[in-house]
């Protein structure tokens, strides 16, 4: 996939076509990486970037993420992916 996007959005939506399109759960992770680059307070980016970086076995940096998607959207509230 080649683009250059403007928008975190299109990241995140990037994030999650992997799975569906055969690509790495690496590459999703560069997809949620530069969505929250280009928009800090996007939760759903951050808590997506958890997940996937607990899937490559980087724990620590995993629940950093989500407990970072934690902060923005409030704690123990139900987060709409």
């Amino acid at each position: 996939m080649t683009f250059t996007p403007e928008r975190a959005v299109i990241w995140l939506d990037a994030g999650v076509a992997p799975p569906t399109t055969g690509e790495s759960s690496d590459q999703a992770r560069r997809h949620y990486e530069q969505a929250v680059e280009l928009d800090p307070e996007l939760a759903r980016a951050w808590h997506n970037l958890g997940a996937v970086r607990q899937e490559l076995g980087d724990v620590k940096g995993g629940q950093e993420a989500i407990d970072e998607a934690e902060r923005i959207f409030g704690k123990g509230k139900i987060m709409r992916l």
